[in-house]
């Protein structure tokens, strides 16, 4: 507090204070139903230019009173005229190599921040967000900048504050303020217009702005669902973006986020259900008589209940992640821990059913993992039933080794169409 410059302070707080007034009394405004609230004095009083007024009259009062000398108030100072001259990059294929990590890295946090701005914007709007379009215009746009040496092209969540505030609507907003932003460069700039405007009023009109995309709601809605995990990264955002900087921060979320997602990918979600015990809830999930069966007799459609039932020995694994590359072994694992847990304990034998009816697709890893642990159940006399009704899975895993067609056949469309072949004489 004994750096703090009472003067910048003073004029800081008073900006504030105004453009906060000025707003509520726009929001009070346009609320309105009735009366001069609705006509052209409501109007006026909605598109009053109180963020520009706040500025031209601190560059006035500074320049009058000298503060910047006599007080210390911080000021903009000389900006550079002129717009810079395209020119292409001379970099050689060895320093293009040294370049791309660093280039990465900048990328991928001027990505997150853009689509973390845009998803706050589209939120407040009601609009669409799409990412892929936002990672096209942020490559079009660093591609353009290169050719004037500018700095890596993201979004600004101030920059973006500040243009929402103003009223933007459209991608016009940006064309027009490219515009003046040449203007000023050109013309405004030689003639030290913006010279003695104060650092503390631009820093007023920024968090003005940004006051609109806190959003205290989240916090508050993951404190009452208590999901702690989104709480402590929530929370994590917050300080090391305080902390280190928006882009060293949002980095490092970023890695976290990526370990976390990795983590919560490898494992496998999955209910075990045993066949007697659980018999009614068996039965009332796994019996659709509208399934048609794929290897069955034709009369089989017909069939109003297989003879055979879901008995002690079965075990029905169903697997509700999916599995891939990141978690099949983890699958195998709980299969063969479930066989040498409940084997001994079954003397009818045991029959394992893997259910994989949520799954759309299936990678060649999980195939290779799935034919190890078929082997495996193979060599103990313990069968591995897969259920599944996507034609794709059945597909490679067909031409993997797993057929309808096989004695006894290895999978099935549903666990009804496995107890009908249970009764089938094909079967031995």
């Amino acid at each position: 507090m004994h750096e703090t410059n009472p003067t910048s302070a003073v004029m800081a707080s008073v900006a504030i204070v105004i453009m906060m007034g000025v707003k509520a009394f726009k929001m009070w405004v346009a609320r309105g139903k009735g009366g001069w609230r609705t006509g052209p004095g409501g109007t006026i009083v909605r598109l009053f230019p109180d963020m520009l007024l706040v500025i031209v009259a601190s560059i006035l009062i500074t320049r009058y009173y000298d503060l910047n000398t006599v007080h210390g108030v911080q000021i903009l100072g000389d900006i550079p005229s002129g717009l810079p001259v395209p020119y292409l990059p001379a970099e050689t294929v060895w320093s293009l190599g040294m370049l791309l990590p660093t280039a990465a890295s900048i990328t991928l946090v001027g990505f997150v921040e853009s689509v973390s701005v845009a998803k706050a914007m589209a939120t407040r709007s009601g609009e669409k967000l799409n990412p892929n379009q936002e990672l096209l215009g942020l490559g079009a746009a660093n591609i353009v900048g290169a050719l004037f040496q500018s700095f890596p092209v993201s979004a600004s969540p101030p920059r973006s504050a500040v243009n929402d505030l103003a009223g933007a609507s459209s991608g016009l907003a940006s064309v027009m303020c490219s515009v003046f932003v040449g203007c000023a460069l050109l013309f405004f700039s030689p003639l030290g217009v913006f010279y003695y405007l104060p650092l503390p009023v631009m820093a007023s009109v920024i968090i003005v702005a940004l006051w609109e995309l806190v959003d205290v709601h989240e916090p508050v809605f993951l404190w009452r669902i208590r999901h702690l995990p989104d709480m402590a990264q929530l929370l994590a955002t917050f300080a090391l973006t305080i902390i280190l900087g928006a882009g060293e921060g949002v980095l490092i979320i970023v890695i976290i986020s990526v370990t976390i997602i990795l983590n919560r990918s490898s494992n496998v979600e999955f209910n075990l259900t045993r066949g007697k015990s659980d018999k009614e809830a068996l039965e009332a999930q796994y019996f659709t008589p509208d399934i048609s069966p794929v290897s069955a007799p034709k009369q089989a459609a017909s069939e109003p209940q297989p003879k055979e039932t879901l008995s002690s020995r079965h075990r029905i694994l169903s697997i509700q992640s999916g599995l891939y590359f990141a978690n099949a072994s983890t699958a195998k694992e709980i299969i063969i821990d479930l066989e040498r847990t409940d084997h001994p304990a079954s003397p009818e034998g045991l029959v394992i059913i893997l259910d994989l009816t949520v799954m759309n697709t299936i990678d060649s890893t999980t195939i290779h993992v799935l034919l190890e642990t078929d082997a495996y159940m193979s060599a103990r006399d313990v069968p591995l039933i897969i259920i599944t009704s996507n034609q794709k899975v059945i597909g490679m895993l067909n031409r993997a080794g797993f057929s309808p067609d096989t004695h006894p056949p290895t999978i099935f469309y549903s666990v009804r169409e496995y107890l009908y072949m249970m009764d089938s004489p094909r079967i031995e």
